[in-house]
């Protein structure tokens, strides 16, 4: 079983109150705060989250406050003489962004990540919600991904709202995501390019593809940031089974007659629906990226394939190819986990000189799988172990530890084998 987050966005979902529900669900503030201060911007501003109570139900209300940048937003809520305070009726969960003096694009963000002390988890969490985000945005535009202009993107908030988001999941050690149809809100909501109705352009195409419904009031309900977020890492359309161990809620920043305005997400443990029975391999979709190559030499093709294993692909190998004007080629096939899926079409194209990749999706069984240790005459060796429920059915021992330990030894590679097998048979 894996540990699952289920996000149920019933009064939509904004970057803040996926935050919030993250730090009701158990995160500490000061964990947040600590993991952030990787980013090396925590003079650019300050957390908030404070319990409230919204119809009957008690929520965190999670803030980014930019530092030494006022809040217009803020000033017309505390000063209810100014012209730009909100008619007392429903409002949305959008973000009035702040009037920074720092101003980031993409690729300023993505170096900002990466420089960052932050685990690899965290960084390319991130990074893949930021890609998707900006891709949205460009897509909106009809501009390049290096030329879009980013009014979300760039903003301290978001920055904080996703990075922060991803330091939640992997404290919770998430390893499956899915979510609920979400809640749109509707009407129309303010831009720097005038009023659009709800949800937003950026946000339409983030949700293309997602389950959702209109309302339950009119105000927008789902924010950019908070629908990146959401659909870049959940399972849409699939429906989990699975232990609720807890839950939380976050809140939106403002008071609805109607309803809570409140998102919940739910942490627990995963039982696959194919896989109830503990004798059946398990059942899993996984992606697999293909693109062939008449252009790129061997040393390039070898240093792909290390840089792909090294960053978690499931498999990767070329097969050789005679391809047009008859020349040799390869086929470069890249299998890996659906949700790390356009991270690794990013490094193809960044990596190879290829100028398309295919892609499919396709159901594969695997064997319940464990390691143990194997102590021989000559050493430990690791040894990866297949099971169909208790039956061991498959055994095979690390080649790294057998190739280190016969350099050290000076014994053939067959003979630490052959020990190993011994010893499993000893053992078994």
């Amino acid at each position: 079983m894996g540990t699952t987050l289920y996000f149920e966005p019933f009064n939509g979902a904004s970057g803040d109150m996926i935050l919030g529900a993250l730090l009701d669900l158990g995160m500490p503030l000061n964990h947040l705060r600590q993991e952030l201060s990787r980013l090396g911007i925590d003079q650019e501003f300050e957390l908030k989250a404070k319990p409230i109570e919204r119809q009957g139900l008690t929520a965190i209300d999670f803030q980014v406050v930019p530092k030494n940048i006022r809040n217009p937003r803020t000033a017309s809520e505390n000063n209810p003489d100014s012209p730009n305070t909100p008619p007392p009726k429903e409002h949305s969960n959008h973000h009035f962004h702040h009037s920074e003096k720092i101003s980031r694009n993409l690729n300023q963000i993505e170096e900002l990540i990466e420089k960052s002390s932050l685990n690899s988890t965290v960084k390319s969490t991130a990074q893949l919600i930021f890609q998707r985000l900006g891709k949205a945005e460009a897509k909106v535009h009809k501009t390049s991904l290096e030329k879009v202009h980013f009014h979300e993107v760039g903003a301290i908030d978001s920055i904080v709202d996703i990075v922060g988001a991803a330091v939640g999941f992997a404290y919770f050690k998430i390893e499956e995501f899915y979510t609920a149809p979400i809640s749109l809100g509707g009407g129309t909501v303010q831009f720097s390019h005038g009023n659009w109705p709800v949800p937003a352009p950026a946000t339409l195409e983030l949700i293309s593809g997602v389950p959702v419904s209109p309302g339950p009031v009119s105000a927008e309900l789902l924010t950019p940031t908070g629908a990146a977020i959401i659909t870049t890492l959940s399972a849409i359309d699939q429906v989990p089974t699975f232990v609720p161990l807890k839950w939380g809620f976050g809140s939106g920043k403002n008071t609805f007659n109607s309803i809570p305005n409140l998102l919940r997400v739910t942490l627990g443990k995963t039982i696959s629906k194919q896989n109830k029975s503990q004798t059946d391999p398990i059942l899993e979709t996984v992606s697999v990226l293909e693109t062939t190559l008449d252009n790129m030499d061997g040393e390039l093709l070898g240093y792909f394939i290390d840089r792909a294993l090294s960053k978690g692909a499931l498999d990767v190998y070329y097969s050789a190819l005679q391809m047009k004007k008859n020349r040799p080629g390869f086929l470069l096939t890249v299998l890996c986990q659906e949700k790390d899926e356009e991270r690794f079409v990013q490094l193809i194209f960044s990596e190879t000189t290829t100028l398309g990749v295919r892609r499919s999706r396709h159901d594969r069984l695997v064997l319940n799988r464990e390691t143990k240790t194997v102590d021989t005459v000559f050493g430990p060796v690791r040894v990866k172990i297949g099971k169909m429920g208790n039956k061991i059915v498959n055994m095979w021992p690390e080649y790294e530890d057998l190739k280190k330990l016969s350099k050290k030894k000076g014994v053939p590679l067959k003979v630490l084998r052959l020990a190993v097998a011994n010893q499993l048979n000893i053992n078994a």
